[in-house]
C-alpha cells in the first residue's frame, strides 16, 4: 500500500495485549479499506501537538486513522484536520474517543483511533 511507512513484526504464541490489539485492528480493517485501498481517494498525512494522522477522502466521506505520540491525554479538532462534519462513526478505538462536543478526538497516552468523518 502506498503511504505506508514502516512495519513492525510479531511472532505467535504472544501475549494476549498484543494479540487483544491486532484483533482490533483486523475488525476495522473491513470498514477502512474502502478508503485505504481506493486508487481514487485522496490521501493526506499531518502531524499535530505530536499525534500523526493518515487521511483518505472519498467523495464526502473521510477516514481519519490516528496515533497519539504522547505519554499524555491529547486533543485534536476536526478544524486542526480542515474537515468539517454532519456525522463521525469510529470504526477503531485503541485509546481514542469523539469529544463529547463532536469537534474533534481525544487520544489517551499513546491511544490510537480510526473515525470516518462525513461532510
Amino acid at each position: 500500500m502506498e503511504g505506508l511507512v514502516g512495519v513492525i513484526s510479531w511472532t505467535d504464541p504472544t501475549t494476549a495485549d498484543i494479540k487483544s490489539s491486532a484483533s482490533l485492528l483486523a475488525l476495522s480493517l473491513r470498514q477502512a479499506a474502502p478508503y485505504i485501498l481506493n486508487p481514487s481517494a485522496s490521501f493526506r498525512q499531518l502531524n499535530i501537538n505530536r499525534v500523526d494522522v493518515g487521511l483518505w477522502t472519498v467523495g464526502a466521506e473521510t477516514l481519519v486513522l490516528a496515533t497519539n505520540l504522547n505519554y499524555a491525554t491529547t486533543t485534536i479538532r476536526l478544524s486542526d484536520l480542515g474537515l468539517k462534519s454532519s456525522g463521525i462513526k469510529q470504526v477503531l478505538n485503541s485509546g481514542a474517543l469523539v469529544t463529547t462536543d463532536k469537534t474533534g478526538f481525544t487520544f489517551e497516552s499513546v491511544g490510537s483511533g480510526a473515525f470516518v468523518v462525513t461532510k
